[in-house]
């Protein structure tokens, strides 16, 4: 449920993004031309169907006010937006405080046992879950819809999903699946089989997850993901900064060469696969991991491989400066930064490992207090 509600989409038209990997919402993106681009999906809003069979749709991300109310419009709220059941999505999988008496020997001795979130119940899921919607991997995270062979989505006249929205379940052991409304029932894999009960065939829709959902993700989460006191967490979310952090000195790591000259450094703790796509496990890791990703769309670089793990260093140009490639030619550059998109994407992302890095000496910390005391 949790993971529904902070992956609703946005309501209205959808068009195809520039890779054609997801579907991508034509409100506020004037910037891209969005109107100009054919329609692909029409996404309900809130819930559709009929009784034994309904699906859940999608919730506009802002607050509406009044266009009929002039200099009072402000006054006149018409409806609050999902980014508020978004923004608190990570604290109710995070908090597990022990709101028990103590009364025990094991109270007094080591409570901890007793302090069990969400994250703590569905380990696997909780980290496929912050993980990758900690990336700007739209085409991993998003809701989704089925397709045809042409990998077109299945709309009725009116663009509207025929076969309504699939939500992702990142708890299974066996790997995320997507659950669509069936008869009276969500259906997912057979869980004897583990054969998808659905057609595979589908294709994402944007979640309306970015940077303002991101910082509250993460944040809420390491606010209260420590109240069982253990490091478990906290350990592979970390990320650590060259310089300002000393070389924490494992191997097993990944690096992000951010091409403003800070190097971000993360521990990796093996690979899984997502919807077909490989990717790293630990919440630090898949940070840098889609930051090298983004990296390596925009500048020269050069590869470095270490432990099976690979990143990029940019390369510098006859001027000090790295080079940007241009977007029509990537064997060619460009003088600036703002003549790439792919570069400005780079820079807007850079944000999230600064954040991590900054928040974890925020937050870090445990409190000592004296138990049976009120």
């Amino acid at each position: 449920f949790l993971g529904h509600v902070f992956a609703r989409p946005q309501p209205g038209e959808h068009y195809y993004d520039s890779k054609g990997d997801y579907l991508r919402s034509k409100d506020g993106t004037a910037f891209f031309n969005a109107d100009s681009q054919q329609t692909a999906l029409t996404m309900f809003n809130g819930v559709t169907g009929k009784y034994g069979q309904i699906s859940l749709g999608g919730r506009p991300l802002e607050n509406a006010l009044s266009s009929s109310h002039g200099d009072y419009d402000r006054e006149y709220t018409l409806n609050m937006g999902a980014y508020y059941e978004k923004a608190y999505t990570g604290y109710l999988l995070a908090e597990s405080a022990d709101n028990f008496i103590s009364s025990s020997r094991d109270d007094f001795h080591d409570p901890r046992f007793r302090a069990v979130s969400i994250a703590d119940v569905f380990p696997d899921g909780f980290r496929r879950w912050l993980g990758n919607n900690l990336t700007g991997d739209e085409a991993l995270k998003g809701p989704r819809i089925k397709t045809d062979s042409q990998n077109k989505p299945l709309v009725d006249a009116d663009k509207y999903p025929t076969n309504g929205v699939g939500w992702v379940s990142w708890w299974p052991s066996s790997g995320p699946e997507v659950c669509f409304p069936g008869s009276e029932s969500l259906l997912c894999n057979n869980p004897v089989t583990e054969t998808p009960q659905v057609s595979t065939q589908t294709m994402a829709v944007d979640p309306q997850v970015g940077w303002e959902q991101q910082k509250f993700a993460f944040a809420t989460t390491l606010m209260f993901i420590q109240e069982n006191q253990r490091m478990n967490w906290t350990d592979q979310m970390r990320i650590y900064e060259l310089g300002a952090d000393a070389d924490p000195g494992f191997d097993n790591r990944i690096e992000f060469h951010d091409p403003t000259g800070r190097v971000y450094v993360a521990k990796v703790l093996g690979t899984e696969q997502i919807f077909g796509k490989t990717v790293q496990k630990a919440i630090g890791a898949r940070v840098l991991e889609w930051a090298n990703v983004l990296l390596n769309r925009a500048y020269q670089t050069t590869t470095v491989t270490q432990n099976g793990v690979t990143w990029y260093v940019p390369k510098i140009g006859t001027n000090g400066q790295p080079l940007v490639k241009d977007p029509n030619n990537p064997l060619a550059t460009v003088d600036t930064c703002e003549m790439s998109a792919s570069c400005l994407a780079l820079q807007s992302y850079a944000s999230m490992p600064s954040f991590i890095r900054t928040a974890m000496a925020w937050f870090g910390y445990i409190s000592l207090d004296l138990k049976g005391v009120y």
